[in-house]
């Protein structure tokens, strides 16, 4: 399964730095939600990036996911919309943990992107924004992240 691939442990030039995820690496990336909404603007809505920039922990963020995955030996590239919560700001976005399970890879152990992973992303990913209830945010924080995405 192409999906497979663990995101390996590296440092990076300071501490803190995100790697970003690449489909030539990963098997998954995420789609600029920007970009998809300036090639169609009547039919792409995207919150302002005033309220993209303002994320805080406990709100939830709608992403773009490109995820490559195997069908009897052929590559296959599918595009799914995922929620995380986001449990981090840093200087060079947001973190947060994948709240949904992608339908295009199955899970398992050497797979990094399933439900309860780490996800890094910015605020020009961002498709949608919500605030859930407090008992769903301290239900979904209670437990830890089921994959870590590297940091420096």
């Amino acid at each position: 399964m192409l999906a497979s691939k663990q995101h390996p442990g590296t440092r990076w030039p300071y501490p803190g730095a995100v790697k970003w995820p690449s489909l030539a690496r990963d098997f998954w990336e995420l789609d600029s939600g920007e970009r998809r909404h300036a090639e169609s603007p009547d039919t792409f809505w995207v919150p302002d990036r005033g309220e993209r920039e303002k994320l805080q922990p406990g709100q939830v963020a709608k992403l773009l996911f490109v995820i490559e995955s195997d069908d009897d030996g052929v590559a296959v590239t599918n595009t799914e919309r995922m929620w995380v919560l986001v449990t981090e700001v840093n200087h060079d976005g947001y973190i947060g943990i994948l709240v949904s399970q992608p339908v295009s890879i199955e899970p398992s152990d050497d797979v990094y992107l399933i439900m309860g992973a780490e996800v890094p992303f910015r605020a020009e990913h961002v498709i949608d924004i919500a605030t859930p209830p407090a008992d769903y945010v301290a239900r979904q924080r209670s437990h830890p992240p089921v994959r870590h995405w590297p940091r420096a």
